[in-house]
Formats: structure tokens, sequence, C-alpha cells
């Protein structure tokens, strides 16, 4: 795993997933599965939607430039809620369909 991956890897150990995987790679750790499957879960999710919202923006005429999107990282953890309760239930959305993107011009940021 990568120094990004163990990163993030911590966020969801220091929440109760995985406190031995939190502490650092341990070769023949049984967590270290479960972590790494939660983990690329995260990261597919973040890159599809992080692909959708620079699609999004660019179709709406904002300016997108490529030094930027080299900075984009699936590694981002400031969007995810480790703590909490959890619904499973699904949208009901079209087959490769993904969820409405918020609009950036809403003014609603919750980067506080």
């Amino acid at each position: 795993m990568t120094q990004s991956h163990w990163s993030l890897g911590r966020s969801f150990g220091n929440a109760g997933l995985s406190r031995e995987a939190a502490a650092g790679p341990a070769p023949d750790n049984g967590l270290l599965g479960a972590l790494g499957l939660v983990l690329n879960c995260v990261v597919l999710w973040t890159t599809v939607y992080l692909d959708a919202a620079v699609r999004q923006l660019r179709s709406q005429g904002y300016p997108v430039f490529e030094e930027d999107m080299a900075r984009l990282s699936p590694f981002v953890r400031r969007h995810l809620g480790v703590h909490g309760t959890y619904s499973f239930v699904l949208p009901d959305l079209a087959p490769g369909a993904i969820r409405e993107l918020r609009d950036p011009d809403d003014g609603d940021d919750d980067d506080d």
C-alpha cells in the first residue's frame, strides 16, 4: 500500500475499524484484507465522483486547469464520515448512474 493508502486507512482505524491496521503495515495481518477492501471501495467511489464533478464543472463553463487536475487525489478523506449511523438503502438510480452532484453556485459549502 502507498503512504496515501495508509493515511486514509488510519482514518478508518482511528474510528475503530481496525486499530492494528491503523498502526501501520503488518505483513500477515488478516484485518488488512477487510481494511484494504474498504479503502479500495472508498478510492473507487471518490474517483468516480471527482470525475463527475470535473465533467459537470467543465460542462457549466467553469475553468478547470490541468495543473489543478494533476493535484487531485482519490485519497482525500475530509468528505468521509467514519463515525455515526449509516443507511445502506440503495437510491433508485438507473444502471451506471450516480447521485446528483451539488450545484457549485449554491454557496452551501461544507468546507467549514
